[in-house]
C-alpha cells in the first residue's frame, strides 16, 4: 500500500481511481492514467 501515500485524497486506491484523482493532485495525467512530468 505504497501507492497510498501518492494519493492521499484518493481513499480508494485504484488504477482506474487513480486516473480520475491523479490529475487534482499531480501536474499532468497521461490517458492511461500514467503521472507526466
Amino acid at each position: 500500500m505504497s501507492r497510498r501515500r501518492v494519493a492521499p485524497n484518493a481513499v480508494p486506491v485504484t488504477p482506474a481511481a487513480t486516473d480520475t484523482s491523479a490529475p487534482v493532485r499531480t501536474r499532468r495525467i497521461g490517458a492511461d492514467g500514467t503521472r507526466v512530468r
